[in-house]
């Protein structure tokens, strides 16, 4: 048995290099784009996305609430987050900050949010060309509506900024 101020030293190392390597801008030398939904292989992800999409259509729902959350340097406004969506007749009604207060459609990042502001333009947005393409797409379902809950997006594995998350919190059917 090894003493523990060894053990502990050698758990810095590793613990060290492991920071290191994710911090380098060196690309792998064979970069293998992965896609994973749950165990999904990646040619199938279009149509795991579609399939969703269309038990999310069965469902019928029209109106409903829920809270957005987006994880990135892409979007700076982290202390108005999470952002309510209302959504009318599948049409986003209105978005409201953290505070209550009507999110401006002035905001620089307006357009950005525009993407996650109905669970169909989620859909829509993720069957883009550069959702397919990402490195890395890892999305979990609503249990219920079969919508996306929990997005997790890497453009190009390796880049430390250039990842996102986006969840759907909240979720509630309006009358």
């Amino acid at each position: 048995m090894m003493p523990m101020p060894r053990i502990a030293m050698l758990s810095i190392m590793t613990w060290m290099l492991i920071v290191m390597s994710a911090c380098t801008n060196v690309p792998p030398q064979n970069p293998t784009p992965s896609v994973w939904f749950g165990g999904v292989p990646p040619q199938n992800v279009a149509a795991v996305i579609s399939d969703n999409r269309k038990r999310w259509h069965a469902a019928q729902i029209a109106d409903y609430r829920y809270q957005l959350d987006i994880n990135c340097f892409c979007f700076p406004q982290r202390d108005i987050l999470p952002l309510t969506m209302e959504v009318r007749a599948g049409q986003l009604a209105k978005i409201t900050t953290n505070n209550g207060t009507a999110y401006p459609p002035s905001d620089p990042m307006y357009a950005f949010v525009q993407d996650y502001a109905t669970i169909d333009a989620i859909f829509a947005t993720l069957m883009r060309d550069d959702m397919q393409t990402a490195d890395v797409l890892d999305i979990n379902y609503d249990q219920t509506y079969d919508f996306p809950v929990d997005v997790a997006i890497t453009y190009e594995h390796g880049r430390l900024d250039d990842g996102m998350t986006v969840s759907v919190q909240a979720f509630a059917v309006l009358p």
